[in-house]
């Protein structure tokens, strides 16, 4: 048995996508029957699709799967055992598999038993090579059916009910977690992440296939939902880099092509900081999208200070919140033609950095000190007060914020 053909053979199907493609063409290369049914024993997928003499095979394909009374018999004679107790595929030669021996595979995902492999194998013809070639297939049908499950997820009606109760922040306690999870199909353990995304309404389908598409290939698990017609993927039990770290250069090509933009939160440890999660994500998109809209990936750990300066902006007025001595050295400027606020605007901004502020204004050292000097003797002011400092830094950020606002 060529197992180099069975594995390209094998993913090459896994690529296209589908359980009875991964059957078919483990079939092709290794010339004996093969099934897989899930965890409750339904049929999956088969090859060949057609009875062929024994009795579990014919009994499976006639019923799409095992009857109850078939179940307790595996129970019964040990078949279940072994496979709760085996990682790796085990040899099936006792009880009513006597007659025509089996290799059994256990597909597991996420370390629970999702299915089972069947390879009808002949004891004169099993070699070490089929078992590595059951276990090859084994993990290709566990990447699939994860896979499924992930888009399931979202078709769950029960889960639409939950994540719409998560959103409306009607899921506030561990009680009424505890509620839902032991009812959902899934554990929302571990760190988990939102992309709340934006683009033409053309081509939302087009993107969240995309984005679903690139989650899967990254074993990513997710669901996704419509809020506020923004397209929103949450990311869940993450380990490690999360996809956005991991794929962020390919995430800018093909969704700045597709005029799609994406705000991302920060990651967070517990489901009941959703509401967080899904204001940081729009943050992020808002903020990302007003100061550079030529950009696609907006994180929030980018956009959390320009964030909070939006909100602090559209909920103080500026009389009572930008610092009086702006307006005072804009009328002095226009009265003595100096350039004593955008001197002091880059200088604050610049966090009081001397280098950078010279070489953007292009001016000498000496020049700089006296304009400074000039501006706290104007305003009444010292610049390395803190409160002070701070206060200046705010208001002249803001006011730039506004103005690049407005020339957009």
């Amino acid at each position: 048995m060529d197992l180099m053909a069975l594995y390209e053979k094998t993913f090459a199907a896994l690529s296209t996508g589908g359980l009875q493609s991964i059957m078919e063409a483990a079939h092709e290369v290794m010339q004996l029957p093969i099934f897989l049914h899930d965890s409750a024993f339904n049929q999956l997928a088969a090859s060949p699709n057609e009875k062929i003499g024994d009795y579990f095979w014919d009994l499976s394909l006639e019923n799409g799967g095992f009857p109850r009374e078939t179940i307790m018999l595996f129970y019964d004679q040990g078949f279940m055992q072994a496979a709760s107790d085996s990682r790796e595929p085990y040899y099936v030669d006792w009880g009513d598999c006597t007659v025509r021996p089996r290799i059994q595979g256990v597909v597991r995902v996420n370390g629970v038993v999702e299915g089972y492999i069947t390879l009808l194998c002949p004891k004169e013809f099993c070699t070490a090579d089929h078992m590595k070639a059951t276990t090859l297939i084994t993990n290709a049908c566990a990447i699939e059916m994860e896979r499924s499950k992930n888009r399931n997820l979202s078709e769950n009606p029960l889960f639409k009910v939950f994540m719409h109760d998560l959103v409306k922040g009607r899921v506030r306690s561990r009680e009424a977690l505890d509620m839902w999870t032991h009812r959902l199909p899934a554990s929302f353990r571990g760190a988990f992440r939102l992309f709340a995304v934006r683009t033409p309404a053309p081509n939302m389908a087009v993107v969240q296939k995309y984005l679903i598409d690139l989650l899967d290939s990254l074993h990513v698990r997710h669901i996704e939902m419509i809020e506020n017609d923004l397209l929103c993927l949450l990311l869940y039990a993450l380990d490690g880099r999360s996809a956005p770290d991991r794929a962020r250069e390919e995430l800018q090509v093909r969704l700045g092509g597709l005029q799609a933009k994406v705000g991302i939160s920060d990651r967070f440890g517990d489901i009941l900081q959703f509401g967080a999660c899904m204001e940081q994500a729009a943050a992020a998109l808002t903020s990302g999208m007003a100061l550079d809209p030529e950009s696609t990936l907006y994180f929030y750990e980018d956009y959390r200070f320009p964030f909070i300066m939006r909100t602090l902006a559209g909920q103080v007025s500026e009389a009572n919140l930008l610092a009086p001595g702006i307006a005072r050295l804009a009328d002095y400027d226009r009265q003595y033609k100096t350039s004593y606020l955008e001197t002091l605007e880059r200088y604050v901004l610049e966090n009081r950095n001397s280098k950078k502020t010279l070489e953007a204004l292009g001016i000498h050292r000496n020049t700089l000190l006296y304009r400074l000097s000039k501006i706290e003797e104007l305003l009444g002011i010292s610049l390395e007060d803190g409160d002070t400092f701070a206060h200046y830094y705010i208001s002249l950020y803001i006011r730039r914020m506004k103005n690049t606002a407005r020339r957009q």
